[in-house]
Parts: structure tokens; sequence; C-alpha cells
């Protein structure tokens, strides 16, 4: 790709992660988190054997941003949700050692990854992790529960998304946030064509 090609996927893939981060939440709050979060690596898992298998700019963003972006967007809300329903005394240490691991995963999937595409093609690197997480995905569908929790009436979606706004935390957060990715996906796009 062109750097202007790979600055294209990676606008795509987090557009398509901050559209539907929304309505990952909304269901997150309506459907079994266990499911969403097996179904999600699923999607995003063929994503990556899709990325492999693309030969096209076209078919690279509907893999990457489509598949990979939309199975992203739902895994926040729903872990950090499912997280804190099996931690009610420990949510916080919980969350940290689940963020570290995010930390950890992309440090050595980068570093097996890297030495995987030198030996043997960033292709069969893409396969191979794409088909460990659909396996991981199935496994998940499998062993993962839901806490048990207290039933909750929900409000429709745009009243939940009219009160969210209206919250100045909120807005900060998610402006300060919004710097920080702005930030790190330049970075993990653009690092590689600098070396």
């Amino acid at each position: 790709l062109t750097g202007a090609q790979a600055g294209l996927v990676a606008s795509a893939f987090t557009l398509v992660v901050a559209v539907i981060s929304p309505l990952a939440g909304a269901l997150g709050d309506r459907l079994p988190k266990a499911r969403l979060l097996a179904a999600a690596m699923a999607i995003w898992s063929t994503g990556m054997l899709g990325a492999g298998w693309s030969a096209t700019l076209p078919l690279l963003l509907f893999y990457r941003a489509g598949l990979t972006g939309g199975g992203e967007a739902f895994y926040p809300p729903v872990s950090h949700a499912l997280l804190a329903g099996h931690h009610q005394q420990s949510r916080a240490l919980a969350i940290s050692i689940h963020q570290t691991a995010q930390y950890f995963g992309p440090i050595a999937g980068g570093l097996l990854g890297g030495w995987l595409a030198q030996q043997y093609g960033w292709r069969q690197t893409f396969w191979l992790f794409g088909f460990a997480g659909i396996a991981l995905g199935c496994l998940l569908a499998l062993r993962l529960r839901d806490a048990a929790t207290v039933p909750v009436t929900h409000e429709p979606l745009l009243a939940g998304f009219r009160r969210s706004l209206a919250s100045s935390a909120v807005r900060r957060i998610g402006l300060a946030f919004a710097f920080v990715l702005f930030a790190s996906i330049g970075y993990n796009t653009f690092a590689p064509l600098i070396v």
C-alpha cells in the first residue's frame, strides 16, 4: 500500500469502530454479553482472514475496516461490562489486569506476527491469527458465561445518547480519548513506513 492507502484503511477502520461502538454498547446492555463477545471475536477474526486474502484495496477496506472494525467495536463495551459483572468487589483491579493484557497482546502478537511474516509471508500471518481467533471465539461461545445480574429497564436508545452527551464528564473524557487515539492510530499506521 502507499502511505495514503494505508492511512485510508486505518481511517476507515477507526470510523467503523466509532460509528458502531454506541450501538455495541446499547446491545451489550440488552443482550447476553458473553455471546456478543464470542460473536465479536469471530467477526473480527474473519476480517483478519479476509485481509490475508485481499488482493485489492476495496477488499482490504471491506475486511479490515468493515469486519475487523465491526468486531472491534463490540469488544470494549461488552468486555468491560462482562468483567464488571463478574468482579463486583475487585472491578478496578480486574479491568486494570485486562488493560495490561490489551497492551501485552499487541506487543507479543506484533513480535510473533513480524517473525512469522518474515519467515512465511504476511498473508500466512493473517490467516494464522484469523483461524486462531475463530477457534478462540468458538471456545468463548462454549465456556464464557454472563454474571448473574438484576433485571434493568432500558431507556430508548436516543434518550440514552442524549443523557450521556449531556454529561460534561462524558464529553471531556470522549475528547481526551479522541486525542489519544488520533496519535495512536497515526503512529501505528505510519511507523512501519518510516523504518
